[in-house]
């Protein structure tokens, strides 16, 4: 994805700060679920396999469970 238009920001996290990029409005798709625009963060680095940035815009318009034990994330339109 081309950045030269992002924003710069460092964000917060549980391991201090971390530089990111910021795109005001993404168009993402989630299959069976249609498409929104959002705004998303990119970083150059993440410690760990999988990172959540922040959940504007995503967690508004889903009901998101987590289910830690089994290794599963559930997305349903938020009703």
């Amino acid at each position: 994805m081309d950045l030269e238009d992002a924003g710069q920001a460092y964000l917060a996290g549980i391991r201090g700060y971390v530089k990111a990029y910021i795109k005001k409005q993404v168009r993402i798709t989630i299959e069976e679920l249609g498409s929104i625009s959002m705004p998303i963060a990119f970083t150059e680095y993440i410690a760990s396999d999988i990172a959540i940035l922040g959940r504007q815009g995503f967690f508004e318009a889903f009901e998101v469970t987590f289910r830690e034990w089994e290794k599963k994330l559930i997305i349903k339109p938020r009703t």
